[in-house]
């Protein structure tokens, strides 16, 4: 029983940043959006809880004041799909650029080690 707690203590505010997340989302779509198409507010609001979510994990885990948390998700899900995409891209380049300046090091090392050979 006491995990089944513990559990839901960690999954609580999860679902809580998607909420608040995907209302962000949804105040998004109406404000910018002049299509009332469901299909594209669905997707909208899933993807900004998606945002939601993982921005009040990221803040959690930086100990923010709760407020704070639900504040960032919120914002998160009102940025929703373009904020991950611009998030990824980010990382993406971050990881380029680390594995370019490993290869450098390779190169290094290998051309000291045929010099001294």
């Amino acid at each position: 029983m006491s995990n089944t707690v513990n559990t839901m203590e960690q999954i609580g505010p999860m679902l809580d940043g998607a909420v608040i997340g995907g209302l962000g989302g949804l105040v998004n779509h109406l404000r910018r959006r002049k299509s009332r198409d469901w299909g594209q507010l669905f997707v909208a609001v899933l993807t900004a809880g998606f945002a939601g979510m993982l921005a009040q994990l990221v803040s959690g885990w930086m100990n923010l004041d709760i407020r704070l948390q639900f504040a960032v998700a919120g914002i998160a899900g009102y940025g929703g799909g373009v904020l991950l995409d611009d998030i990824v891209t980010r990382f993406r380049n971050i990881v380029n650029a680390g594995a370019g300046m490993l290869e450098e090091k390779v190169e290094r090392a290998a051309n000291r080690g045929e010099n001294h050979g």
